[in-house]
């Protein structure tokens, strides 16, 4: 799908994922991804960006396991 009068330009974006948690993560790329940092973005069309994700096994995480929900009735 094309704009009229110009054609998508698509960019590579490099994102660092070393000390930033998951949650964190995905927030900084779903508007790359989505192409909403684009002055040309439309919800009907794909003008999202390509993004690569480096050092992905460094992302740290919420441990939920180790969570103690106090709650009184």
């Amino acid at each position: 799908m094309s704009f009229p009068g110009q054609s998508i330009q698509r960019a590579w974006h490099l994102v660092d994922a070393s000390s930033q948690t998951v949650g964190r993560l995905a927030a900084s790329i779903a508007p790359l991804l989505k192409g909403k940092h684009k002055p040309t973005y439309r919800p009907n069309a794909d003008c999202g960006d390509y993004v690569v994700i480096v050092n992905a096994e460094k992302v740290s995480s919420l441990s939920f396991i180790n969570l103690v929900f106090d709650f009184h009735l």
